[in-house]
């Protein structure tokens, strides 16, 4: 290979399944652009945010993985780059208030926590980082109404007082 390619790499992220050899095979591909680690986590980030589905961004997480595990080195040149990318995948996202990928989230963190590829504090900042999204997303919960996966502003209506006069009510839907 002549050079990293993102949109390239981005297309092997979009045609990665949930299958364990289509993670394999395009963690060992990642393994061996080693020398370009900084551009595939970019991608990697950019494409986490930008998948509107939740086996998707689950796919990627089990591909950041089994990257981190089993790159040369301990830590690799993948350790730091994933660790600030899931920093901010983790505390943008709003599909991270998802039950089953906040599942494989918190398993994740718990092997590399374990398996000592991330230190005790590295762990503790990601968890910040999901606490954080946590917070954010149950704010804009408050502020808007969530009906069959959409999310509805609240309804701004003209009420007449017993004055004959009117004022701005906030109906949610």
């Amino acid at each position: 290979m002549s050079g990293f390619k993102a949109s390239n790499y981005r297309l092997k992220l979009q045609q990665l399944n949930n299958t364990q050899d289509s993670i394999l095979v395009l963690s060992r591909f990642t393994i061996l652009q080693i020398k370009y680690s900084s551009e595939i986590v970019q991608t990697w980030t950019e494409e986490f945010l930008q998948s509107n589905t939740i086996q998707q961004k689950i796919n990627l997480i089990y591909l950041a993985n089994d990257v981190l595990q089993n790159a040369p080195g301990k830590p690799s040149q993948f350790t730091l780059p994933f660790l600030s990318a899931f920093a901010l995948v983790f505390a943008s996202d709003p599909f991270i208030l998802d039950s089953k990928l906040r599942a494989v989230i918190d398993r994740v963190i718990n092997i590399l926590q374990i398996r000592n590829f991330f230190t005790d504090e590295a762990s503790r900042t990601l968890r910040q980082s999901l606490a954080k999204s946590s917070a954010n997303h149950e704010q804009f919960k408050q502020d808007n109404v969530v009906q069959r996966g959409r999310i509805l502003p609240p309804i701004q209506m003209l009420q007449e007082d017993d004055d004959d006069e009117y004022t701005l009510a906030i109906k949610d839907v």
